[in-house]
């Protein structure tokens, strides 16, 4: 789902300006798009389309436009807060044939390599809530 939401938001995002701003007609663009190598522009797809969520991730803090929508986040599996490089290194991975398949299993690559996982924002929330009272509990408070 995250996929389907964040490919729409990508495809909007890169046609449109140069559709708007550089005035190239639809048609143009898409004689331009079928004469184009197949190799060339799966590769400068997947590039563009790595670097846009690297950058939609690293400004929501972990969280691009199909996260928006399912109300989830991408956080570090040992608690830590996400850095850069991490998501650098979860969106590139994405360039890896069949990324999509390796969800076969318990998580897709592109979380393995970087250490984050996906999770569900209020039940995030609410476990790590419960996880700060736990570590309350005897502790004493100073009066």
């Amino acid at each position: 789902m995250h996929f389907l939401c964040s490919s729409c938001g990508f495809i909007s995002c890169f046609r449109s300006p140069q559709i708007f701003i550089l005035g190239v007609d639809i048609e143009e663009s898409a004689d331009e798009l079928e004469n184009m190598n197949p190799l060339i522009d799966r590769i400068v797809t997947l590039l563009v389309y790595a670097f846009i969520m690297f950058l939609a991730e690293t400004a929501t803090k972990g969280r691009s436009l199909g996260k928006l929508i399912t109300g989830t986040k991408v956080v570090k599996t040992d608690g830590s807060k996400l850095t850069m490089l991490e998501l650098l290194k979860r969106n590139f991975i994405r360039a890896v044939p069949f990324d999509q398949l390796s969800f076969i299993g318990s998580k897709g690559w592109h979380d393995n390599f970087s250490d984050t996982a996906v999770v569900r924002i209020r039940s995030f929330e609410k476990e790590k809530s419960l996880e700060n009272e736990l570590e309350l509990i005897g502790v004493k408070e100073n009066l």
